[in-house]
């Protein structure tokens, strides 16, 4: 019986443990909350950007001149671009920002064995060194030729394609929104 209720009141206590941390993680987010109420906020603006807007033409006759005339007339398309929008401006932003990041890694004088700075900087440093991979050519994926290599049937290169996107080469189908 004594065994019992100690047991009893273990659990009671390991029950109550979890109540209060219940209760006093939610004062917490209360309190928190509550502290926030007085602040006053920016208000909210739109991701739209009105001035490309064009308030000649009708909504309801023809949405897509509403929408795109004014950003149409004011923009060039690059002469290397088959398409251009705002998506292609973004990802050559990001492209150029991850290229001055890599550079700025690659050229610091005190990376620290093993760091993020250090990681980066190696690669981008191997990536650019032409001369080496000149030298290594298709040695580097000579496995992977092998693999192609050893098709016999259909069987065969269905099995292929399965183990090749764990291995980190793309299938030979890809699926996306342009």
């Amino acid at each position: 019986m004594v065994a019992f209720s100690d047991r009893m009141g273990r659990i009671r206590r390991d029950l109550m443990g979890r109540v209060m941390g219940t209760v006093v993680m939610s004062t917490l987010c209360f309190v928190a909350a509550a502290a926030s109420w007085g602040v006053a906020q920016e208000p909210l603006k739109s991701g739209i950007d009105h001035e490309l807007l064009d308030p000649k033409i009708a909504p309801g006759d023809d949405f897509f001149d509403y929408v795109n005339r004014k950003w149409i007339e004011k923009t060039e398309i690059p002469p290397d671009k088959s398409d251009y929008g705002s998506f292609t401006i973004l990802q050559e932003q990001a492209i150029a920002a991850l290229k001055e990041i890599m550079e700025t890694m690659s050229q610091l004088p005190d990376r620290k064995p093993g760091s993020d700075e250090q990681k980066v900087g190696d690669f981008y440093l191997a990536f650019m060194n032409t001369e080496r991979l000149e030298e290594l050519g298709t040695k580097p994926i000579q496995p992977l030729l092998q693999q192609v290599r050893e098709i016999q049937s259909k069987q065969d290169l269905a099995a292929l394609l399965g183990r090749l996107p764990r291995q980190g080469v793309g299938g030979v189908f890809a699926c996306f929104v342009n």
